[in-house]
C-alpha cells in the first residue's frame, strides 16, 4: 500500500491550494523547531548566495519561494519516514540534496527554471526511501534488498508522487531519472536531474 502524505506536509499542501493563501498562513504551518532551523540554515547557505543573513522565517519563505519550501518540508517529513533505516535514509537525503543543488545550477546555467530543477532533484529518489521502509518488514539479504530498491524505486516513487498530488514534472523526473530519454513531457528537466 502506498503510504499517505505525512501530516505536516498535508497541512501545508492544503494551504498551498488555497487561492487566498497568505505568508502568515504558511508560517503558521511551520511549527517544528527543527524544520524551521533547517529552512533558515538552507536559506543562509552558500547555495542561495545571499549576502545578507536571513534570520526570520517570513524572510526565508519569501526568499526561497513556495516550491523550494515545499521540497524542504517534504525532505524533513521523509527523514523520519523509516526510523529503522535512519542511516540509509540520511544518505539518500544527502544525495538528493546534492542532486537538487547541482540540478539547480545546471538549469540556471542553461537558462531553465532552476527552482523546478532543484525540487525535482531533491525528490528524484523518493521511491528509495519508501522501499526501504516497505522491505524492512521482510527478511532479505542486503544484496537482494538493494537490487529490489534499484529495480523498483522509480515506478514506486512516481506512484507515491502521484498519490501525494505532486506536479507532473516531479512525477516524470522520479519515474525516468535513470533513463531520461524515456521522458515525454519534461525530457530536458529529466536529463538535468
Amino acid at each position: 500500500e502506498i503510504p499517505p502524505l505525512p501530516a505536516d506536509m498535508q497541512l501545508l499542501m492544503d494551504k498551498v491550494n488555497d487561492p487566498n493563501l497568505t505568508i502568515h498562513q504558511i508560517i503558521d504551518c511551520l511549527t517544528d523547531p527543527l524544520l524551521v532551523s533547517k529552512i533558515l540554515r538552507i536559506c543562509n547557505s552558500p547555495f542561495y548566495g545571499r549576502r545578507m543573513k536571513v534570520d526570520s522565517l517570513r524572510d526565508a519563505v519569501v526568499y526561497m519561494g513556495l516550491k523550494s519550501l515545499m521540497s524542504i518540508v517534504t525532505v524533513n517529513a521523509l527523514s523520519g519516514f523509516s526510523p529503522s533505516n535512519i542511516e540509509q535514509v540520511q544518505k539518500i537525503l544527502h544525495h538528493s540534496m546534492m542532486v537538487g543543488m547541482i540540478a539547480k545550477q545546471l538549469a540556471r546555467d542553461m537558462g531553465n527554471n532552476h527552482d523546478q530543477a532543484f525540487v525535482c532533484g531533491l525528490l528524484h529518489d523518493l521511491g528509495r526511501i519508501v522501499l526501504l521502509e516497505v522491505l524492512s518488514k521482510y527478511d532479505l539479504d542486503t544484496r537482494k534488498r538493494e537490487q529490489l530498491i534499484q529495480d523498483h524505486h522509480q515506478p514506486l516513487g512516481a506512484l507515491v508522487a502521484k498519490k501525494w498530488n505532486f506536479s507532473d514534472d516531479i512525477q516524470e523526473v522520479i519515474r525516468h531519472h535513470h533513463l531520461p530519454e524515456q521522458a515525454q513531457q519534461f525530457p530536458q528537466l529529466t536529463q538535468i536531474v
